[in-house]
């Protein structure tokens, strides 16, 4: 279900927390192995930046898709 609506660049995940693209800012949302979300609204405190985020089997990616 999920997969097919992935499209976008790939976030990095450290320690199980997603990291800001923009400023490295390391926990931004915790991401389990089985977290799936689709259009999920993250904001970054640090550089005051709001994300969309597609979430599928513990891999994160900055929504490219509207």
């Amino acid at each position: 279900m999920i997969n097919s609506e992935i499209c976008g660049t790939m976030l990095a995940v450290k320690d199980g927390y997603v990291r800001c693209p923009y400023c490295g800012a390391s926990r931004l949302q915790r991401i389990r192995p089985e977290t799936q979300a689709s259009q999920l609204q993250i904001y970054c405190r640090k550089c005051k930046r709001e994300l969309i985020v597609d979430i599928a089997q513990g891999q994160c990616f900055q929504s490219q898709c509207r």
